[in-house]
């Protein structure tokens, strides 16, 4: 750009740049553990709708994968839908190592 005398600022470069679709996708940071277009059947929110009175009437529950020094670690949680308290939870160490 010196041999040209144009003069411009880094942002403005990245700015032009995107305008002309020149700069490179980026790619993932990480390893995706969610996968919701799976063909498998799905099943509907039961509570969007519901007026919840009482504690302890509805609960939830939900997967996740950790990253360890071993690779993979399970963990699943129940909590208790108002209160937000922990009911249950459960982990399994050293799952499956993706290197």
């Amino acid at each position: 750009m010196k041999e040209h005398a144009i003069k411009m600022g880094r942002d403005k470069l990245y700015d032009l740049l995107r305008a002309y679709h020149l700069l490179p996708k980026r790619g993932r940071s990480g390893i995706r553990t969610t996968y919701s277009k799976h063909h498998f059947y799905k099943y509907p929110n039961l509570v969007k709708d519901m007026d919840v009175l009482r504690p302890n009437l509805v609960w939830c529950s939900d997967i996740t994968y950790i990253r360890t020094g071993n690779g993979w670690s399970y963990l699943s949680l129940i909590t208790a839908g108002v209160e937000h308290m922990l009911i249950l939870t459960s982990s399994w160490v050293g799952l499956f190592n993706l290197a």
